[in-house]
């Protein structure tokens, strides 16, 4: 476990390496805070307590997951279901053969005339909640989806490729993530790909991910149809790296306006240009 304090209040946190240089906000202050990379753990401290100074981004880092009762998860069928009502019929499912409880299975949708990209949605992530604090306004179930160019292979020979197949595998580390390490994902929140980021595919400048609204989809996909059941699904926009740099120095919603000015969207294009640029500190 990594072990450190918030550097206004003090509040100690403890959460395991696999967050290493995940980036959020203290839970009882609201200062603005980051995980220690690995790196800048000395050898055999990586459960002593230490101090972190301020940074950018978005998550609570929480201090272990829940109890999960079977009233609070919600079926993969009721997912399913909602998915083809709001996005269109699935054309395949990506079934996660790892031998683990809690399966992430990612289902594909073709482009429609409406939505003129192809959907990939993890569908498993959502069974059990999140550990959201209570107080903060996050939906505990999610769900992630990575909009493709129409044009992206869909021929499974094809897509299983690892210049094709890399957003699937992206879409399930994320949506492990959480779970494994009792933690949250939410809107803005950034993850990086390790400690440091290394690119999703060799080759391929994206290293990291920031979570959005799927503004690409008319009305949204909050909009969940069980009662007294709350599901949310964000849209996965990788980063280049200075990117995610930037949205650690200066944070993310300065990040986002530049994301915007570059017209970067939600749906993948990947080979546009990062959208920092050299002069990045202006």
């Amino acid at each position: 476990m990594i072990s450190f304090r918030c550097d206004r209040c003090g509040q100690l946190y403890r959460v395991r390496p696999e967050m290493a240089g995940v980036a959020g906000t203290c839970r009882r202050c609201g200062a603005e805070l980051t995980t220690p990379a690995m790196s800048d753990v000395a050898a055999g401290d990586t459960d002593s307590t230490r101090t972190l100074g301020t940074s950018s981004l978005l998550p609570i880092l929480s201090q272990g997951a829940p109890p999960v009762d079977a009233p609070d998860e919600i079926p993969s069928e009721a997912v399913l279901q909602y998915l083809e009502e709001r996005l269109g019929p699935i054309a395949g499912t990506f079934r996660d053969s790892t031998p683990r409880a809690g399966s992430i299975d990612v289902v594909q949708i073709p482009p429609t005339e409406k939505r003129p990209w192809r959907a990939l949605v993890t569908v498993g992530m959502s069974r059990r909640p999140m550990a959201v604090p209570a107080e903060v306004a996050a939906s505990p179930h999610l769900e992630l989806l990575f909009a493709l160019p129409a044009d992206w292979p869909a021929e499974e020979s094809e897509f299983q490729r690892p210049a094709n197949f890399w957003p699937v595998q992206v879409l399930r580390a994320l949506a492990r993530l959480p779970h494994d390490a009792g933690s949250w994902l939410a809107s803005g929140h950034v993850v990086p790909n390790g400690d440091p980021p290394r690119p999703y595919l060799e080759g391929s400048p994206f290293c990291a991910a920031v979570l959005l609204p799927p503004l690409s989809v008319e009305g949204g996909l909050s909009g969940f149809p069980i009662p007294g059941r709350r599901m949310e699904v964000l849209a996965v926009v990788p980063l280049h790296l200075d990117e995610w740099q930037f949205s650690l120095d200066r944070g993310v919603s300065l990040l986002l306006k530049r994301l915007d000015r570059a017209a970067v969207t939600d749906v993948l294009d990947p080979k546009r240009g990062s959208a920092i640029g050299r002069r990045w500190f202006r």
